[in-house]
């Protein structure tokens, strides 16, 4: 009730054409970054690729990342509103702190 993400348990179906060519790239690359900058202390994903009879797809450079940005933020917007909390708080609220980073540059 306080802006803060308490878990995330989301599925990702992508359709991947006629044929699989590299499938499970995308759904698994949206799964790896959608937690983005924020805290999210329970994660379950289910990445599944679905062949339809559309043109095969195929891996491109960042596949998977603007979707997952696209699904964490929209559900920041969405939870601001629901509390009437600015969506500027709710994404303070959440962000992963300096001192809490995981991960440390490879340069």
């Amino acid at each position: 009730r306080d802006g803060r993400i308490l878990g995330l348990d989301v599925r990702i179906v992508k359709d991947v054409g006629a044929y699989h060519c590299f499938s499970i790239h995308e759904p698994t690359n949206t799964i790896n970054h959608l937690p983005s900058q924020y805290k999210v202390p329970a994660f379950r994903a289910e990445g599944v690729s679905v062949v339809t009879n559309k043109v095969p797809s195929a891996p491109y450079r960042g596949a998977g990342r603007p979707e997952a940005i696209l699904v964490i933020e929209r559900l920041l917007d969405r939870l601001a509103a629901k509390l009437g909390i600015d969506p500027a708080e709710v994404r303070s609220r959440n962000m992963i702190a300096p001192a809490e980073m995981p991960y440390r540059p490879g340069l």
